[in-house]
Order: structure tokens, then sequence, then C-alpha cells
């Protein structure tokens, strides 16, 4: 795993604080929405993979500078609830500092 900048590690911080406000309810898997429910960057405002906005590309940068993995793979693995995916592991990310 690479080495987060201090900016990086600010902007994880502040994803997990935004997204652990949205109820484990507003959340679901392999869709942007469904009903009242997202994904990860559903929950920022995208509706469609080509029209990411600067915060979805910048979750997306902040994920693929720490492992080279993807936000949405994460949120829609099925070792945890989605919310919980997320939040594991943007803490990862600012707890290993």
């Amino acid at each position: 795993m690479n080495n987060l900048t201090p900016n990086q590690i600010h902007d994880a911080k502040v994803f997990y604080r935004f997204f652990n406000r949205i109820p484990e309810e507003k959340w679901c898997r392999n869709y942007f929405f469904m009903g009242n429910q997202r994904c990860v960057l559903g929950h920022l405002g995208v509706i469609t993979r080509s029209d990411l906005n600067p915060s979805a590309q910048k979750l997306i940068s902040l994920f693929r500078a720490y492992d080279r993995r993807d936000p949405a793979d994460i949120n829609n693995s099925t070792f945890n609830m989605p919310k919980q995916n997320i939040l594991n592991h943007l803490k990862k990310m600012f707890s290993s500092t």
C-alpha cells in the first residue's frame, strides 16, 4: 500500500465523517441509486460512471492512491454492509498513520 499525503489523509477523514452520517438503510450495492438508496458514488451525486463530479473523482483518486482499488468495488463487497465496507476502508487510510 502506498503512503498517503497529509492532504489525502485529511480527505479520508472528511469522507469518513460524511459517509458515517448516512443511515445504513440508505445504502445499496451494484447500483448508483435504487429507490431511496445509493451506493458510495451515488451518495456523492453520481448518476452514471461517465458523469463523475469532482467529489467522486477525489474519492476514486484517494482509493486508488491507497491500494489501487475502486470505491464501488469496496461498496459492493459482500463482506459487510456497504456503509461498513466503505467506513472500514477509509478508517484504514488514516488509522495506519
